[in-house]
């Protein structure tokens, strides 16, 4: 596993993204506490039972988060690729047992943010808490928007719009899941998906 090479495209990540500027010695020290680790396909990163203590980061592959409901299906909310976090963020804000699984769907490589270590790096220093409430509130208006999307978009609407925003996701994805994510069967999916295809050929 090259570490270096990682951090490196972390650094670099975070002088180009980050809501604001920060400074080498900051940036440092919050790779300083990052813990990278290997995940195979179809490993677990979250299980429902346990406390999700640790921000996780997607160096690269690809993951899901999902729940099992009632009648014992499961139920995608979110997909994270290359550069993107993903957790239970339930358990994370508030340290009770985990109720999602994240599953990596690729054999990936995460960079895990202790929830400590980065609690502490905040208080230290207030612009990675700044950027931490940023990040907080992009990701609860994220939420919202695909809620009220769920609410009053068809589902053509929303498949439509997943491949517009997110181009390079469905092929990563199994059809399942995305299925799930959209609120449709698999069968509608396909319908769909057959449908777009006859229209460009």
């Amino acid at each position: 596993m090259d570490t270096e090479q990682y951090i490196s495209t972390i650094r670099n990540r975070i002088r180009k993204r980050m809501p604001i500027p920060l400074t080498d010695d900051l940036i440092e020290s919050y790779l300083d506490i990052l813990q990278f680790r290997q995940v195979r396909k179809k490993q677990y990163v979250v299980q429902p039972g346990f406390p999700c203590r640790e921000q996780i980061y997607v160096v690269h592959g690809a993951f899901r988060a999902f729940f099992i409901d009632n009648e014992g299906k499961e139920q995608t909310i979110q997909f994270a690729i290359d550069e993107w976090y993903i957790n239970d963020t339930r358990s994370y804000l508030t340290d009770e047992p985990a109720t999602l699984y994240v599953e990596a769907l690729e054999d990936s490589v995460v960079a895990l943010l202790p929830k400590a270590a980065f609690e502490a790096l905040r208080d230290a220093h207030p612009e990675w808490q700044k950027v931490a409430r940023i990040t907080v509130q992009s990701g609860f208006a994220y939420a919202q928007k695909r809620m009220i999307a769920n609410l009053q978009k068809s589902a053509e609407e929303r498949y439509h719009e997943f491949l517009r925003d997110y181009p390079e996701m469905e092929c990563r994805v199994p059809r399942h899941a995305l299925a799930s994510y959209l609120n449709m069967t698999q069968e509608y999916l396909s319908k769909i998906r057959r449908k777009l295809m006859e229209a460009s050929s």
